[in-house]
């Protein structure tokens, strides 16, 4: 397992949770560079709308949110779902960019990981209405 501690990578580190959340151990790197693309679409007005957070432009305080949104959302470690079945349905897409790597995700209503609700709600805050494409 590779742990994170203040955006440095710790290898093999065995490492007792209660002292890992002491020392603010994470599972997830702290990327001082990253570029959140999030897009919603659907539902029954068919609105979309989106927005792009870019670490370079926000405040320590507001990265430093981002980053816990995001390793309690945990939609970093699961896959893509969508209902094909359903209709009406909102669909979400959450691209993270990084020097390392891209990781994209796509839900809807349905399937959306409850985990991920609080991550959902602050990229919601942050949209705005985007053209048709």
């Amino acid at each position: 397992m590779t742990y994170y501690l203040r955006g440095w990578r710790l290898k093999s580190l065995r490492i007792f949770p209660p002292v890992a959340k002491a020392l603010r151990v994470s599972k997830l790197p702290i990327f001082f560079e990253m570029k959140i693309t999030f897009r919603e679409w659907g539902g029954f007005a068919g609105l979309i709308q989106g927005c792009e957070l870019d670490t370079d432009l926000l405040s320590a305080s507001e990265v430093s949110e981002l980053q816990s949104l995001l390793e309690q959302s945990g939609i970093l470690q699961v896959k893509s779902q969508c209902t094909a079945e359903a209709r009406d349905l909102c669909n979400y897409e959450i691209t993270l960019e990084t020097s390392e790597k891209t990781i994209r995700v796509l839900f809807d209503d349905m399937t959306l990981p409850e985990s991920a609700e609080k991550l959902l709600e602050h990229l919601q805050q942050q949209a705005q209405p985007l053209p048709p494409s």
